[in-house]
């Protein structure tokens, strides 16, 4: 997947030329870390109990329908994830082995285990371009919370506001989450750009008029599409009329 810029309309273009870029917006999951191993592991765990269901297919209704009020602060992930692994077709005693295997009140399956190759070094180099780093997640941990964990995979330092749908009580694409971090930053709309792997995420930050960069992700409508987090100077140093340094 190289990097592919969308059209912009006039009206963009013309926006983002009078307001440069001031801050990188991050969902980290799925961008600066890695959140998808104990998901995998639950998948094979699922298949191997007889479940025909693919990885995609197995998650999409945990990721739509039970995870949103966890990460609204609604619901307890103990809770959610027994309702999840009890609306899966299996037997009572396929369930009682799955929930063995997985207890319930573990880690959450999308804690981050590891950072993506190149995530510390581009993070560095924002910073040393003068653009300031931010999380913006939908999470059931605060803010205090998740940077402590992002301090403990090597992510943290760099960014100067972490923000979660536990600390606001609304998941993206809701307005109100991307307003409370232009009005943390004091920026506009312009001057911020999101990079994230969902679809949600980039629709709600389009739709707020800010700039929207897609990771790792394809046939997503964005500004910007990215194969990897170590693309995405390319991405900013174009937008504010930078020649990219070359990377040592």
């Amino acid at each position: 997947m190289s990097i592919h810029r969308f059209q912009l309309s006039a009206h963009q273009q013309a926006c983002f030329a009078e307001s440069p870029l001031q801050a990188i917006v991050f969902e980290p999951a799925g961008v600066l870390y890695d959140s998808t191993p104990r998901r995998r592991w639950v998948w094979q765990l699922v298949t191997r109990l007889g479940l025909r269901i693919s990885y995609d297919e197995l998650f999409r209704s945990w990721d739509d329908e039970f995870l949103p009020p966890v990460y609204r602060g609604e619901r307890r992930y103990a809770d959610a994830l027994h309702a999840f692994f009890a609306s899966l077709e299996l037997s009572a005693a396929d369930l009682s082995e799955l929930e063995a295997a997985v207890p319930l009140r573990t880690q959450p399956l999308e804690e981050g285990l590891r950072p993506l190759p190149g995530a510390v070094k581009i993070l560095n180099r924002l910073s040393n371009e003068g653009l300031r780093s931010t999380v913006l997640s939908d999470c059931p941990w605060p803010g205090s919370e998740l940077k402590e964990q992002l301090d403990g995979l090597g992510l943290g330092g760099q960014f100067g506001l972490v923000l979660t749908s536990a600390d606001l009580g609304t998941v993206k694409p809701a307005r109100q989450n991307y307003d409370a971090v232009t009005a943390a930053l004091g920026l506009s709309r312009q001057q911020c750009a999101i990079v994230s792997a969902r679809t949600s995420d980039l629709a709600g930050a389009r739709e707020c008029g800010w700039r929207t960069i897609v990771c790792g992700v394809e046939k997503i409508e964005a500004d910007a599409a990215i194969a990897s987090i170590v693309q995405l100077m390319e991405v900013t140093s174009s937008w504010n009329g930078r020649r990219q340094r070359i990377a040592s």
